[in-house]
């Protein structure tokens, strides 16, 4: 292959400037990385592969037992011992939630609101609990 026209340069050594030092390796490859042309996008797919479970479906027996364990509280607060509950936690950016634990005594049962608050400060609705039972102290 004939070297041509070039043969008075090709064994000239690499141009190097003197007032501008030579661009990183990182920065260079930054020219050329992708741009998001779309806002807000990746965020909206993160958001959309978080796993939120859905809420449980109580059956007939498990309500009983729910009711019951509330009638138990509402008859002798001050002598019951710590409790444990389960309940849903509904996510606040999408439907769905989390089932959550929690073990305390408990504080107040507001009836009229269905709210039942432990010594914690943990306020549970009543319509959001799984299951309640006394807890091993």
């Amino acid at each position: 292959m004939s070297q041509g026209n070039y043969e008075d340069i090709i064994h000239l050594p690499h141009y190097e400037p003197r007032n501008h030092p030579r661009m990183s390796l990182v920065k260079r490859a930054a020219q050329f990385a992708p741009f998001s042309a779309l806002t807000g996008y990746e965020d909206k797919v993160e958001e959309a592969a978080r796993y939120v479970d859905s809420r449980p479906e109580l059956s007939e027996d498990d309500l009983k037992a729910l009711n019951e364990g509330l009638q138990l509280i509402m008859t002798g607060m001050e002598d019951f011992p710590p409790v444990k509950v389960v309940y849903f936690l509904p996510d606040e950016r999408k439907e769905g939630g989390a089932c959550l634990e929690v073990t305390g005594r408990v504080k107040k049962l507001d009836r009229y609101r269905r709210i039942l608050t432990l010594e914690d400060g943990t306020r549970i609705p009543f319509g959001d609990m799984i299951s309640l039972e006394p807890a091993e102290e």
